[in-house]
């Protein structure tokens, strides 16, 4: 599972064949909330509104 789109671009180049995964744990407080916003803006990680919430 990811949502690293580095990593997906990474496998398929290799033949494996992925689709985008959203987070798979609730951020918990700000500070994890704001991590994952940036690394959404940032990186391109596929996080949503809904991911967040």
């Amino acid at each position: 599972m990811t949502n690293n789109p580095n990593k997906i671009e990474g496998l398929a180049s290799k033949g494996i064949k992925l689709k985008p995964f959203g987070i798979h744990i609730k951020p918990t407080n700000e500070i994890m909330r704001k991590h994952l916003i940036t690394k959404a803006k940032k990186l391109g990680h596929s996080i949503t509104n809904k991911d967040l919430n």
